[in-house]
């Protein structure tokens, strides 16, 4: 899958949110308007983090096989978290600390570091940080708008990248 294929698909789902937005001024489409806006988001930021991924260099890495591990851990808290399964909890913080942990390793032995991959480093440990709080019942209810932030930042900044990295081919 290319950036163009991501671009354009987070670009649907931004005019699925606008869409969304105008439609709640209509009293009668109120369940349109929130499923558009849910659908919207969703599929924005899948879209955003397959972008990072996609256009990234830690795919085919021992960091992406064990971030996989790492993720797959993850959703088993979650499942066991949904059925009140005790251990719940160990296995969440086990992924999130695992996966922030491997993400700072790589970043640091990366050789190369650039400002892009100074955003992802804030995104993965801010989301997983914010993660866990929420997790503790200890953040602040404000915090849940960093990770989309962080992703919003992580986006703009990999787009301009590639439209420098495209106009100094070009040229």
């Amino acid at each position: 899958m290319t950036t163009r294929f991501f671009t354009f698909g987070l670009a649907c789902a931004l005019l699925a949110i606008v869409a969304g937005n105008y439609l709640l001024e209509t009293p009668d489409s109120a369940a349109t308007a929130n499923t558009l806006l849910t659908y919207g988001a969703e599929g924005a930021r899948l879209l955003a983090w397959g972008l990072l991924v996609s256009g990234g260099t830690i795919i085919g890495t021992w960091y992406f096989r064990l971030s996989l591990w790492l993720g797959g851990l993850l959703l088993v808290g979650v499942l066991f978290k949904i059925q009140h399964l005790p251990g719940a909890s160990l296995l969440l913080f086990g992924g999130l600390g695992g996966l922030m942990l491997t993400y700072l390793v790589r970043f640091v032995r990366k050789p190369a570091k650039g400002q892009l991959d100074v955003v992802k480093l804030l995104l993965v440990l801010g989301t997983g940080s914010c993660a866990a709080l929420q997790l503790l019942r200890l953040a602040p209810y404000e915090l849940r708008y960093l990770p989309p932030c962080l992703l919003s930042l992580a986006v703009l900044d990999f787009l301009y990248l590639e439209n420098q990295k495209r106009a100094a081919e070009t040229e």
